[in-house]
This record gives C-alpha cells, sequence and structure tokens, in this order.
C-alpha cells in the first residue's frame, strides 16, 4: 500500500462476534442512561407497574377454569402462566436493567412460541384478551422512552438471543428414541404367542358318556309306557317324570332302580314293550346297576375334566386380555407421544426461525451502531 492510501485510504472496518458487541453496546447504553439518569428511572418506575399489573393479571388467567373445548390445550395455558408469573417476578431493581429487560420480557413471555400464544388467542380468546391488551401498552410505553432508543433494542436482541439458544434445545431426539424404543416393545409384544387350551379330551369323554346315555336310553325305551301308567294313576312322581324326560338321567337318581318294579306294574296296564325288551328290563338289575355306575364315573371325569377346561380357558383369556391391554396402553403411548414429537419439531423448527431473524437483526443494528461488522 502506498503512501497517499495509507494517508487518504478507507480505515479496515472493525469486527464484532455477537458476544463482543453486545459486550459494547451494553457499555454505550450504561453510558447513555448515566447521562439520563432522571429521564431513565421515571420511566422504569412507569414500567414496572405496569409489569406489575400484568403480573396480576396473569395470576387472574391461571386462576380461570378452563372451558371444556379448551381442555386439550389446557397445558399450554399451564405453562405459559407458570413461566410468565416467575419471569415477572423476577425482573432486576436497577432502572437501566429492568427497561433492558422488559423489552425482552414482552417477546419470550410465558416461554411460548409464537405458534402457541396464536393457540393461546384462539382456545382462551376472552381471557387472555386483557393480557394481549396490557403488553401492547408496555410495548408503547417502553417506546416512547428515546434515550438510547436503538441501544436498548440491540441489548434487548442480544438478550433475546441468548434466550432463543436456551430454549431451543427441544427433546426431539428422546422422543424419537422413546419412540422406537416403544415400537420395538410394541412389535415384541405383538410377536407373544399364547397357547389356547385343547379340549380333545374333554371331547372324548363326552361322547363316550352320551353314547352310554344312548345306549341306556335304548335298553329303557319307557318313556310312552310311564306316561300312560302316570296319567292312569294320576302319579306326581318326580322320579317317574325324570324316566319320562330321560331314563339316563334318571338312572342316576335311582339307587334302589325302582325302574324295573315301574316297568313290571306299567306293563300289566298296558302292552307298550314287547315281551323280549320287557323281560331284559324286569331281568337287567345287575347289567343296570353297572351302567348307572359307569354313567357315575363318566359323568364326575367330564365333570372334572370340564373344571379343568374352564380353569385353564379363564387363564387364557385373562392372558388374552392382558395382552391386548398391554398392546392398546403401547399403542396409545406411542400415539401420544408421536403428537409431543411433531409439536416438539414444530417448536424446534419456529425458534430455529425466529433465532437466524434476531441474529440477522442484532447483527445489523449492531453493525450500524458500532459503525462496523457483527458476525
Amino acid at each position: 500500500m502506498g503512501l497517499f492510501d495509507k494517508l487518504f485510504g478507507k480505515q479496515q472496518e472493525k469486527t464484532y462476534s455477537i458476544d463482543e458487541a453486545a459486550t459494547e453496546l451494553q457499555k454505550q447504553l450504561d453510558e447513555i442512561q448515566n447521562k439520563n439518569k432522571t429521564q431513565t428511572e421515571a420511566a422504569a418506575a412507569r414500567v414496572r407497574q405496569e409489569l406489575n399489573q400484568l403480573g396480576q393479571l396473569v395470576k387472574e388467567f391461571a386462576s380461570k377454569p378452563t372451558p371444556e373445548f379448551a381442555k386439550r390445550s389446557e397445558n399450554v395455558k399451564e405453562r405459559f402462566c407458570t413461566i410468565a408469573i416467575r419471569q415477572l417476578n423476577n425482573i432486576p431493581e436497577e432502572p437501566g436493567e429492568l427497561l433492558n429487560t422488559a423489552g425482552n420480557l414482552l417477546n419470550t413471555l410465558g416461554g411460548l412460541t409464537q405458534r402457541q400464544i396464536l393457540h393461546i388467542n384462539i382456545f382462551f380468546k376472552d381471557d387472555f384478551s386483557p393480557i394481549g391488551r396490557k403488553m401492547k401498552e408496555l410495548e408503547q410505553l417502553l417506546k416512547m422512552d428515546e434515550s438510547g432508543k436503538d441501544h436498548r433494542h440491540a441489548v434487548q436482541l442480544y438478550q433475546k438471543i441468548k434466550s432463543l439458544e436456551v430454549r431451543e434445545d427441544v427433546p426431539v431426539e428422546p422422543l424419537e428414541r422413546f419412540i422406537a424404543e416403544m415400537s420395538e416393545r410394541l412389535e415384541s409384544a405383538k410377536g407373544e404367542t399364547i397357547d389356547e387350551p385343547k379340549n380333545e379330551h374333554l371331547a372324548r369323554i363326552r361322547k363316550s358318556l352320551e353314547e352310554l346315555r344312548q345306549e341306556i336310553n335304548s335298553f329303557l325305551p319307557v318313556q310312552k309306557l310311564l306316561k300312560k301308567y302316570a296319567y292312569a294313576k294320576h302319579l306326581k312322581d318326580p322320579m317317574i317324570e325324570e324316566y319320562i324326560d330321560s331314563p339316563s338321567s334318571a338312572l342316576i337318581m335311582d339307587e334302589h332302580l325302582k325302574i324295573i318294579d315301574y316297568v313290571e306294574e306299567a306293563s300289566k296296564m298296558f302292552s307298550e314293550l314287547n315281551q323280549s325288551k320287557l323281560d331284559a328290563i324286569l331281568r337287567g338289575r345287575l347289567l343296570l346297576n353297572e351302567k348307572r355306575k359307569e354313567l357315575e364315573k363318566v359323568m364326575k371325569k367330564e365333570l372334572d375334566e370340564s373344571a379343568n377346561y374352564e380353569e385353564e380357558k379363564r387363564a387364557y383369556d385373562k392372558l388374552v386380555s392382558e395382552k391386548r391391554n398391554k398392546l392398546a396402553m403401547l399403542e396409545q403411548e406411542i400415539k401420544e407421544t408421536q403428537k409431543q414429537l411433531e409439536e416438539a419439531r414444530e417448536e424446534k423448527k419456529e425458534l430455529e426461525e425466529e433465532l437466524t431473524k434476531t441474529r440477522v437483526e442484532f447483527c445489523m443494528l449492531g453493525g450500524k451502531l458500532l459503525n462496523g461488522s457483527v458476525g
């Protein structure tokens, strides 16, 4: 570079990082506010009063019941109120710091994104409107304080950048991992096999029982004979009625084989049975007694086996129900987490866009105020 360039050439523009620029701008703002101390204190007093009123409005909003149609958005409201009250309780005492913090607070109140603020305005429009009006009044009040306005705005932009950087860490990846784990558990649970109890043995016993009943009923075709006999004698004997209904069932109850006496007596009055069948019944005491015992034995086996099968079936049904409930629970948990993930991704995207926009604005304003380059 020649002597002329050294004497008259353009001075190289100073470059600042974002943090360096913020430090220098804060220093300059402090100097401006110290020169205008009385004006700064008066402005801070007015802003503090408005912030106190804003805090009271947030508390009133928090205490109001949630309308039925907005129940699904209740957690957004609760989050807003909790964070907003904490922010408003931590306003700095020093007038200059208060004014610097107040502007950024309006942009970050409740820790919600612009979409979530819009969400609250839709579902809690009437209850939230006093808060919205107060925030606009505060915004206008801050604009009226011209002392170091651009420097204060730059400092507020920097505060907003730092706040967004903290909030930018939205738990997207943990939610994605959780969904992957739940999906793996769901597939594993779907693959769990539950063996249904088999009833082949019970079916064989029941078949044997039915065959035995048919054999007894064939040996004792006495229904018509006993009907005529009971009618003619005007009898209301439960045993006779049971034999008329089902000989095999009646035989179980007929410990003393009264059926033989009934048949013998009835055959003297009516000839429903041919002689060979009549003789077989009258001489069949031993056979009927054996069939009776055999029937009792098979019936007991059927009862025991049926009880075992029912117990196994209940256990099986319980396991199937538990599996169904487990699958439903996992599916619901995945569905709810996927909804959270979608919201988290949307929130992360909004925060990243807002952060980029705020950094650009800060760099442009900071560069202008410092007569340099910020980036």
